[in-house]
């Protein structure tokens, strides 16, 4: 297989986020904007308030969003859910 040929590599892009639906919005509008597209984009919400959850389903179909059950959670913790719901061969950290 030529250089040209080759297989591009799948990337992951993970957001961890808590009351920021303003920011997240900015956020998935410049991920969308972007070239070359990642091939996955998870969002996982440490149970928001703002209505972040109800504007990534209504705005960004596209987003896989995890919902965390309380905001206890960590920002580690709240990565290491995302990262394992990711499948691209690199993954992106998003904050």
């Amino acid at each position: 297989m030529s250089a040209t040929a080759a297989k591009k590599p799948t990337v992951s892009l993970v957001i961890s986020v808590w009351n920021r639906k303003d920011d997240l919005r900015d956020n998935l509008r410049a991920i969308a904007a972007q070239t070359v597209p990642a091939d996955q984009v998870i969002v996982v919400d440490n149970c928001s308030q703002d209505g972040t959850p109800e504007m990534v389903l209504a705005e960004f179909p596209w987003v896989q969003l995890i919902r965390m059950p309380h905001s206890q959670y960590g920002a580690c913790e709240t990565f290491n859910v995302g990262f394992a719901s990711a499948h691209g061969e690199f993954v992106g950290i998003l904050d």
